[in-house]
C-alpha cells in the first residue's frame, strides 16, 4: 500500500490525491464516511444507492415485466433478482455504456470482466442532479411486451429516484 503524506490546513482539511480520487471515482459531490479505528482516520466512499430500497425496486420491475433485473453502483452489482450476479465487479465496457448517461437497449452485454450476457437489455443510468450513481439493468425477454410497459417502468424508476436517491 502506497502512503501519501498530506498536511492538514487550519480548517482541518486535506486533499485526496487525484489518482486516488480517479481510481475510486470520487467527485465533487461524492459522500465520504469518516471513522476512527484505533489511531487511524478512515475515509470510506458512501454509495447512496446501496440501501434496502433496492429490493423494493427489483420486485416492482420483476412484477411489471416478469424478468431479471440488476442494480449497480459505479463499480459492482449491488442488487439482483439472480443472486449469483451479486458483487460482480463491472467491466470497463459496461461502465462506458452507463457513463453515456442515457437509457439504451443493447443486445449483448459484458457486465463483468468474465460475465458476458446475450439477450436484449435495457441499461437505465441512475442520475440525480446530473450526478451518476449507477444503473438499473433489465433483461428484456420480450421486446414487444416491454414497449407496452415502458411508460409504467419509467414511472417506477422515476419514483424510486425521487424517493431514495
Amino acid at each position: 500500500m502506497d502512503l501519501n503524506i498530506k498536511t492538514v490546513d487550519s480548517l482541518g482539511r486535506i486533499v485526496i490525491p487525484s489518482m486516488i480520487r480517479k481510481n475510486l471515482n470520487i467527485n465533487e459531490d461524492t459522500l465520504l464516511g469518516i471513522s476512527v479505528i484505533d489511531t487511524k482516520i478512515v475515509l470510506s466512499k458512501i454509495d447512496v444507492i446501496e440501501t434496502k430500497s433496492n429490493e423494493v425496486l427489483l420486485n416492482l420491475i420483476k412484477e411489471v415485466l416478469n424478468t431479471e433485473v440488476v442494480i449497480t453502483n459505479l463499480t459492482k452489482i449491488i442488487a439482483a433478482t439472480n443472486k449469483d450476479l451479486l458483487d460482480i465487479k463491472l467491466s470497463s465496457q459496461f461502465f462506458e455504456i452507463v457513463n453515456k448517461r442515457k437509457k439504451q437497449i443493447i443486445n449483448s452485454l459484458q457486465i463483468g470482466e468474465k460475465y458476458n450476457l446475450s439477450n436484449n437489455f435495457l441499461v437505465y443510468p441512475i442520475l440525480k442532479n446530473s450526478f451518476l450513481y449507477g444503473s438499473i439493468v433489465i433483461f428484456l425477454k420480450d421486446i414487444d411486451n416491454f414497449n407496452k410497459k415502458e411508460i409504467v417502468l419509467d414511472s417506477i424508476i422515476k419514483l424510486y429516484l425521487e424517493t431514495y436517491i
